[in-house]
């Protein structure tokens, strides 16, 4: 239910709200917008976005949302001090259509002025909602990180849509099972869920049966099993998902981790996990398992959605899947299908990979392999394509 002070914000947005420039000719360095000190996926595509364009040589521009609109999600985690969004370049912003009202309020005409704009939006099913079928007047051009995403879009906009994934760049950071509690000689699978993107979407409760089934399956228990839940933002579940949660992983082998953690912590505790596990019903793009593949960490993923573009029965274990309806206790989706993998399925390679290191080794060669493909630094430029490039600064 919306409150008076709520609706009153959401008006005064929405009155205020300012528009692009019906034809803007200005060019310059790009300027990304987003909540870049935010922990949130959003906010870490657009870090990345800005890392990227800095790798390229574009002396990108940035304009930080965090202290507006996210201020109690806020990670020292971007370190430029200054903002500088000075000159014509084009602006990336790094919100969905459900905040451009507010968002393009707070930016307002001056900054605005003359400059080309573009919504980097993604959305996790296979139709893009009607409600976000109006936020397209605030901008010239919509960019997606995947070809599900450019799917859902398809029809729905008169605005063009371009494919540019995040430029993901493998960190330099080493495993260290002692910084996380997790013990040294434990097989250990990740899953990584953001309690505000759904957990029902992140299919949290079928991994951890996956993983209880794996575990089974090894009769004579030669080795010690353990299952890291990153979940972020626990205190948003409402208090019946969070009952069933506790209900699944009252188990001496689960090991929940709640705690904010930085992007070098998150890669370390990648990079201390035997297998990432992904049993998501979908993926707008899929940036835990694509950084899993940075990483070389051997990877088992319901073989539907953003995730389908770096991921292929090469580098990953793929797990089947059937389409049923949407139904989500969080009632953040709320309509259309999503994916229902093969839960036994999943148990029996997550037991094999267990089993077999040259099996993880090999899989582990070929995940570097492919990812160095896909987020080549060149391939990731090309994306952008030649018209946005003429607007940068010369």
């Amino acid at each position: 239910m919306i409150s008076p002070r709520q609706l009153a914000a959401k008006l005064y947005y929405k009155l205020t709200a300012a528009l692009p420039s019906p034809d803007p000719q200005g060019y310059g360095r790009p300027v990304i917008v987003g909540f870049l000190r935010s922990a949130s996926g959003v906010g870490e595509t657009a870090r990345l976005m800005y890392n990227g364009f800095r790798d390229l040589g574009f002396c990108p521009g940035y304009i930080d949302l965090s202290h507006r609109f996210h201020p109690s999600a806020m990670l020292d985690q971007f370190k430029h001090q200054e903002e500088n969004s000075a000159g014509h370049g084009p602006l990336i912003i790094h919100a969905n259509p459900p905040d451009m009202t507010a968002i393009m309020s707070f930016l307002g005409k001056g900054r605005l002025a003359d400059r080309h704009i573009i919504g980097y939006w993604a959305w996790e099913l296979e139709v893009m909602p009607n409600s976000w079928k109006k936020a397209d007047r605030y901008i010239h051009e919509i960019w997606v990180p995947s070809k599900f995403t450019a799917n859902a879009f398809q029809g729905q906009t008169k605005k063009n849509v371009r494919v540019v994934p995040p430029p993901l760049v493998r960190p330099a950071v080493e495993p260290n099972r002692s910084k996380f509690g997790i013990p040294s000689d434990a097989f250990t699978v990740l899953v990584v869920a953001d309690s505000r993107s759904s957990l029902e979407r992140k299919n949290v409760l079928g991994a951890i049966t996956a993983f209880k089934l794996a575990r089974n399956l090894e009769h004579k228990r030669e080795r010690s099993w353990r299952l890291i839940l990153k979940i972020s933002a626990i205190n948003f579940l409402k208090p019946g998902i969070r009952r069933e949660l506790s209900k699944h992983t009252n188990d001496s082998d689960i090991q929940i981790l709640e705690t904010m953690l930085t992007e070098a912590d998150m890669a370390c505790l990648m990079n201390s996990a035997d297998v990432l596990l992904s049993l998501h019903r979908s993926e707008g793009f899929g940036l835990v398992p694509a950084q899993a593949l940075l990483y070389g960490k051997p990877i088992i993923a319901t073989d539907w959605s953003g995730c389908k573009d770096f991921l292929n029965a090469e580098n990953s274990v793929l797990v089947p899947s059937s389409l049923i309806p949407v139904h989500d206790p969080s009632q953040i989706y709320r309509s259309g299908h999503w994916a229902d993998p093969d839960i036994e399925f999943a148990a029996q390679k997550i037991s094999r990979l267990a089993g077999d290191k040259q099996m993880r080794n090999r899989m582990s060669a070929k995940a570097v392999s492919s990812a160095k493909q896909f987020f080549d630094s060149q391939r990731w430029r090309k994306s952008l394509g030649p018209n946005f490039v003429r607007r940068l600064a010369k």
